[in-house]
């Protein structure tokens, strides 16, 4: 079914979604405690980098993510790239179909998951 979406869509008008994704997810996430937006990630599309600041642990917060509110992040590493990443940071990947309401719901349990 994806696959025969996006041949319908063509492969502009997805780049252009999940730009716009990519957009409303940082515009989400701008601001909540314990995060900060790392600017540059994913140039203009849909993922996002957080770093974590203050008491904010990638690893942790994305088990707690997953156990609590079935929400799949990735905790990027330092070791994926060394001669690029100086900290862990945690990994937002947003599909094509991301609404407000999914994103609100993230803010809400990223900032859960550090309490």
């Amino acid at each position: 079914v994806a696959v025969r979406e996006y041949l319908e869509l063509g492969p502009a008008a997805v780049i252009d979604r999940l730009a716009k994704v990519g957009h409303r997810t940082r515009a989400a996430l701008t601001g909540l405690r314990d995060w900060r937006i790392v600017e540059g990630c994913a140039g203009d599309g849909a993922i996002t980098a957080l770093a974590p600041t203050g008491r904010a642990d990638a690893a942790t917060t994305r088990a707690r993510l997953l156990d609590r509110h079935a929400i799949l992040t990735t905790a990027s590493q330092v070791v994926r790239a060394p001669l690029e990443m100086t900290e862990a940071l945690l990994r937002i990947s947003p599909q094509v179909d991301c609404t407000d309401d999914a994103l609100t719901r993230l803010r809400s349990a990223l900032a859960e998951a550090v309490d």
